[in-house]
């Protein structure tokens, strides 16, 4: 089915499984219900500069957006780069949620907080983005 998100027009699909990779890392979105979803590379099929993610998940008729970044180990700059995406997306979708996903390949210790991931908390305590799952090489989640 063509579905308009963002002023575009995309195909959604409504495969049980859809997967986002890169260099290792591993996204997979379990969609038993078979919901018509946009799968949308982000990363210069979307938006072609400055910062970005590298996926969106767009489920059509619930308006939520999953924005999902493949990154190494630099899990600060996957904060910014989700908190780029949505400060694009959010004019235009301003009835829909955001549910950030990062997936690095390992995290680093000890644990301190960086100030794009900060800057993203504040985000989330005032409702704009939901909870943001970050896992290691692999995220499975039912959406």
């Amino acid at each position: 089915m063509k579905t308009n998100f963002l002023g575009k027009q995309f195909i959604s699909i409504n495969d049980k499984l859809i997967v986002c990779f890169e260099k290792g890392r591993k996204y997979t979105a379990i969609n038993k219900d078979e919901k018509d979803i946009i799968k949308i590379h982000v990363d210069n099929e979307l938006i072609t500069s400055g910062e970005r993610c590298d996926y969106a998940l767009n489920i059509c008729n619930e308006k939520k957006v999953y924005l999902i970044e493949l990154k190494g180990t630099e899990k600060d700059h996957a904060y910014a780069q989700i908190i780029a995406t949505y400060e694009k997306f959010k004019d235009k979708c301003k009835e829909y949620e955001f549910y950030p996903r990062i997936v690095i390949s390992k995290d680093s210790y000890p644990r301190i907080k960086g100030t794009n991931e900060k800057r993203f908390l504040q985000m989330q305590k005032r409702g704009m983005l939901k909870s943001v799952i970050v896992k290691c090489n692999v995220l499975e989640e039912f959406i």
